[in-house]
């Protein structure tokens, strides 16, 4: 993947077209785990749903593909992230789906 700080996207699906419905998203940097872990989190693994400061994604009413940026990433670096779907308020009565396959990129500036 081309630059540093790139965003992540998921295609959300929720049951009531009227209800907002976001992504919740969690980024490993895979090639070095005595870097802090998760690099970028909120949900999947978390204690919570809605963590101060939580980096989720905007909601969109139904359904509709979310975005996250990430904080900068290192160059060359191998990275893994994961999405889940939230639908519903930002708190725990949310529901959420069972999280997406992990997808892996490398870092690459430039």
């Amino acid at each position: 993947m081309h630059g540093l700080t790139p965003q992540l996207s998921a295609r959300v699906t929720g049951t009531d077209p009227s209800r907002p419905v976001r992504a919740q998203f969690l980024l490993r940097d895979n090639t070095d785990a005595s870097l802090p872990q998760p690099v970028l989190m909120d949900g999947p693994g978390s204690d919570t749903l809605d963590p101060v400061g939580s980096v989720g994604s905007g909601s969109v009413a139904g359904s509709g593909t979310v975005r996250v940026s990430t904080p900068k990433l290192i160059s060359g670096h191998s990275y893994g992230w994961y999405a889940r779907t939230v639908e519903g308020p930002r708190h725990a009565l949310a529901r959420s789906s069972p999280t997406s396959a992990v997808c892996h990129f490398i870092a690459v500036a430039g």
